[in-house]
């Protein structure tokens, strides 16, 4: 038998399993978001990854003058920060989906 997880289209009758089944339970509808929302989410991770690049940006434009280190390190420490964010977000939003 086949695991609900791993099937790119369900037909009637579903013959599938599912983790946590009962011996006496079975599925009897199955349904899944439109792909739009999948690409809504994913636009969401990018939003989010370029706030934090802004927001790396206006941190080294505020403090450079007083500190240019400390300003340096703040662009380093949020763009990497944003890169990691839209990395990991889109494949969490993916593997969601």
């Amino acid at each position: 038998m086949n695991t609900i997880f791993s099937l790119d289209r369900f037909e009637f009758p579903y013959r599938h399993t599912f983790p946590g089944q009962a011996s006496d339970e079975a599925i009897l509808f199955i349904s899944r978001e439109n792909e739009s929302m999948l690409w809504w989410r994913r636009a969401q991770v990018l939003g989010l990854a370029l706030i934090m690049v802004v927001a790396a940006g206006a941190a080294t434009w505020l403090i450079e003058d007083v500190y240019l280190p400390l300003a340096q390190a703040a662009w380093t420490l949020f763009t990497f920060g944003g890169f990691l964010v839209l990395v990991i977000g889109w494949w969490w939003v993916t593997d969601l989906w």
